[in-house]
């Protein structure tokens, strides 16, 4: 009986620690932080163009995890797989894969339940990160239909929702910030997480966004996204469900719902205070393409109008001209389209009735990215007439180049333009943060048109730039070069050279 005793006795104490140790490793601390570990994000870290390369090099670093597994897939079938800590001259955690052609890949490191998408021309050196983020809570899928259930907090512009719009609604302020949306696309091929594209129209660029969902924040600034527009920022890596973004400062916020794999573009501006137009504003976002042209008939220019899927677009250079239609080319979206097999020339790409163009200049090697998107600003008219005012006198940097007048009236009077002053010295620097500050005196809302070197170009819209005036716009991080501005309709253009830390202050007067 006593053996028998002790033996239940054990068996019981056994049973009671094995219960307490279960409930002490549920305790542990760190059995929390490996969970937390599993919030990741993933950035660009450093980008640039090697034109000698003949497949790009990918680097990618995860903080923290030496000897991890990561998987590089694109959508034409490849798949490689290298371990971190392989490449240390670059860092303890990171991984080379080269060489890469031309096209979208997927970066997913083993266990981190997170995949990062990007592009590669086939001619650069990228470098992604990998960094472990606190977690928030985990959006909740959005359902199918609206339900009573879901409560906000109110708020001063609240999203419109037609479904239970009163009579009693406040009207909309007669001057103030409101909201739309411009795209929302479903289910991307090849997209995994959903990506939501902020602009607010009218602020200078660096304007911080701030996106929320239940306790999860984040921010980004505005210019950080040019492919959207030189008012742009993007959120990326989503999972399904309601998100509200809202630009800090400005009374204005926007709810909306995603599921994985969506895009949406959504627009902040400014109502009531002036009259404002829609305008289609063409930037070459990319080109690889080298300042000398090559024998080769390689290159390719991809094609975006943004929201216009099936729209045509006219692609003509030396007398030659050919169209294509958007839709065609999906691997740059819905609404991209392709022209191939490209010789070494000035092209213009022109979308069928927008009234917007842009001019790419390719080697007969390089590809190049161009988008067309709509902007709403300030409709262009004098603030004032102009008084007299001494004009500087123009800098030995610049020129004035005369091209056929586009007024209708022959002989009519002629755009003016000089420069202010230029901090560059005549060498090149080793910097790429030079600045060139437009003025074109007594009209905001004017779009101001630059181009560089290998057929490079970029608009800004006069206005953008508030704390210089109210019809200023300015170009930043700009590399050493020669570039030339030159307003919508004007018929001169200013030369201004930069070395990559100067500013440049240029000025033009309407006639």
């Amino acid at each position: 009986m006593v053996r028998g005793k002790s033996s239940w006795q054990l068996f019981s104490l056994c049973l009671l620690c094995s219960v307490l140790l279960a409930v002490s490793l549920s305790l542990v601390p760190g059995g929390r932080s490996v969970e937390a570990a599993t919030c990741w994000k993933a950035e660009i870290t450093a980008q640039w163009t090697d034109l000698g390369l003949v497949g790009s090099v990918l680097r990618v670093s995860v903080e923290g995890k030496a000897g991890l597994p990561v998987t590089v897939r694109s959508l034409g079938g490849f798949e490689a797989v290298g371990f971190t800590g392989t490449k240390p001259e670059y860092g303890p955690y990171v991984a080379e894969f080269a060489p890469l052609s031309k096209g979208t890949y997927f970066i997913e490191p083993q266990g981190l339940g997170l995949t990062y998408e990007l592009w590669l021309d086939g001619r650069n050196y990228t470098r992604v990160d990998f960094r472990p983020v606190p977690c928030g809570a985990t959006p909740t899928p959005t359902p199918t239909r609206p339900t009573p259930t879901v409560t906000r907090t109110p708020t001063r512009t609240p999203s419109p929702t037609p479904l239970t719009a009163t009579p009693t609604r406040p009207l909309a302020p007669v001057s103030g910030w409101q909201s739309r949306i411009v795209q929302h696309l479903k289910q991307l091929p090849g997209s995994y997480w959903a990506t939501v594209a902020v602009r607010v129209i009218g602020r200078p660029a660096g304007q911080e966004v701030k996106i929320q969902s239940d306790s999860w924040t984040a921010t980004c600034k505005t210019g950080t996204k040019p492919e959207h527009g030189p008012d742009a920022c993007e959120f990326g890596g989503l999972r399904s469900g309601t998100y509200r973004l809202a630009p800090v400062g400005l009374g204005v916020q926007r709810d909306v719902a995603v599921q994985m794999g969506d895009f949406v573009l959504i627009e902040f501006y400014q109502t009531g205070a002036e009259p404002t137009v829609s305008r289609w504003v063409g930037s070459v976002v990319k080109n690889t393409s080298g300042s000398q042209p090559t024998e080769f008939v390689n290159s390719a220019i991809a094609v975006v109008v943004a929201g216009k899927p099936w729209h045509e677009v006219e692609i003509r250079a030396n007398g030659w001209k050919t169209a294509a239609l958007t839709g065609t080319k999906p691997d740059y979206g819905p609404d991209a389209c392709e022209f191939a097999g490209l010789r070494a020339a000035t092209y213009t790409i022109t979308p069928k009735g927008l009234d917007a163009s842009v001019q790419v200049t390719m080697d007969g090697w390089g590809w190049a990215m161009v988008r067309f998107d709509p902007v709403t600003v300030p409709a262009p008219r004098p603030t004032a007439s102009p008084t007299s005012r001494l004009q500087p006198t123009p800098s030995a940097t610049s020129r004035a180049t005369a091209t056929p007048p586009t007024s209708p009236t022959p002989g009519g009077p002629r755009w003016k333009g000089w420069v202010l002053s230029n901090t560059s010295g005549q060498q090149p620097g080793a910097g790429v943060w030079s600045v060139i500050v437009v003025r074109v005196i007594h009209y905001g809302g004017w779009p101001v048109t630059i181009t560089g070197g290998g057929g490079w170009s970029a608009t800004c819209i006069t206005g953008s730039k508030p704390e210089y005036g109210p019809d200023v716009c300015d170009f930043a991080g700009l590399w050493p070069g020669t570039y030339y501005l030159r307003p919508e309709g004007a018929d001169i253009e200013l030369e201004v050279y930069v070395d990559g830390l100067g500013t440049a202050w240029l000025e033009f007067a309407h006639p």
